[in-house]
């Protein structure tokens, strides 16, 4: 009896049965990609949160993401895609009170608007890359984010964790090349990337364009999440503080249930007005000055300034010169902006 299991093990374990194996493996799960791909799989998509977290390693999907939008805004209506930073996501805000759902309300039903912000987001990411995409068929497509330092100091493929949005796009044909600033060259590389700072980020790009690259052929991308958002997930979620195992549409976009007295009540918003951190506060609002001031020097700060974001943008999004991006200032809290004396309020 052993002899015989021994040799059937033989049998079906040889290397190239292995290999046949594999392959056969591999091309059923590419083939399933590629149908999940084209069938769709979003359901009631808000905003990056959620069900579609990023910070729980959920990759939203170009073709996924560009489906949804196609199927939920009519092509006569203006497109307004929100991107930027976490602010502009909505952290702090529950469902039922977030910002961009209020905006659709106020701009009614000519609009359709879209939140793609995300923790760390900037400018040139989901959003940036969503407007090269669809910007053709929307006539009215526009693109509003927040404005930080870190918002425009990056190449047009955006932050580290949200490149591979765009070249999932950018190698599967969905980005014209001519809607990338100054185009890419034959190997793929954006010309106006900067060079990575040390060797282990020009390594990580590489092996990201590379996933990138095999992922629009292979599609495991959104055969692995469309499988998480349907029927199981497999790892840790932070937000409820334990392993979650249900699919992920079944997750909640939980966020904050604010108390808005409570909030009144913390530290870092009632920091008594004379201490050391509330006049240090004062200190860091009162810098800001030079951007208003009047004088020669002011005015040639001013202007260097916004000639050096406007050189950064260029560099940075998708076909800037169609005046289709909006840049939002966050001020400083209100909290502390009540506490300067009216000369430097005015």
């Amino acid at each position: 009896m052993r002899e015989r299991l021994v040799s059937i093990a033989r049998r079906f374990f040889m290397p190239r049965t292995f290999f046949v194996g594999f392959a056969a493996g591999m091309a059923a799960c590419a083939f399933l990609g590629w149908k999940v791909e084209r069938d769709g799989f979003y359901e009631n998509y808000v905003r990056v949160g959620g069900a579609y977290q990023i910070d729980n390693t959920f990759l939203i999907s170009p073709t996924q993401m560009t489906r949804w939008i196609r199927a939920h805004c009519s092509r006569d209506k203006s497109l307004v895609l929100v991107g930027g930073s976490s602010i502009l996501m909505g952290t702090g805000q529950p469902v039922r009170h977030l910002w961009s759902t209020k905006l659709q309300e106020l701009l009614g039903d000519g609009f359709c608007v879209v939140n793609l912000a995300g923790p760390a987001g900037v400018l040139n990411g989901f959003a940036g890359t969503t407007l090269g995409i669809l910007e053709k068929e929307y006539k009215r497509a526009y693109l509003v984010s927040d404005m930080t330092e870190s918002v425009v100091s990056h190449s047009p493929d955006g932050v580290l964790s949200q490149k591979y949005f765009f070249w999932s796009a950018y190698y599967r044909g969905m980005l014209d090349p001519s809607f990338v600033a100054d185009g890419a060259d034959a190997s793929g590389r954006l010309r106006v990337q900067k060079p990575a700072a040390a060797d282990s980020e020009r390594v990580r790009a590489e092996q990201l364009r590379l996933g990138a690259f095999l992922d629009s052929y292979l599609h495991f991308n959104d055969l692995w999440a469309a499988l998480h958002f349907r029927r199981f997930t497999t790892y840790y979620f932070h937000n409820a503080g334990a392993w979650q195992w249900t699919p992920r549409r079944t997750w909640p976009d939980y966020d904050y249930d604010i108390d808005f007295e409570a909030m009144r009540n913390l530290t870092q918003y009632t920091t008594p007005v004379e201490s050391a951190a509330f006049q240090q506060a004062l200190g860091r609002l009162r810098k800001l000055d030079v951007y208003f001031e009047s004088t020669p020097e002011g005015l040639k700060f001013r202007e260097g300034r916004l000639r050096g974001l406007e050189q950064q943008i260029d560099e940075n999004i998708i076909d800037p010169k169609k005046h289709r991006v909006i840049l939002t200032y966050i001020g400083p809290s209100p909290y502390y902006m009540h506490h300067l004396n009216p000369a430097e309020q005015g």
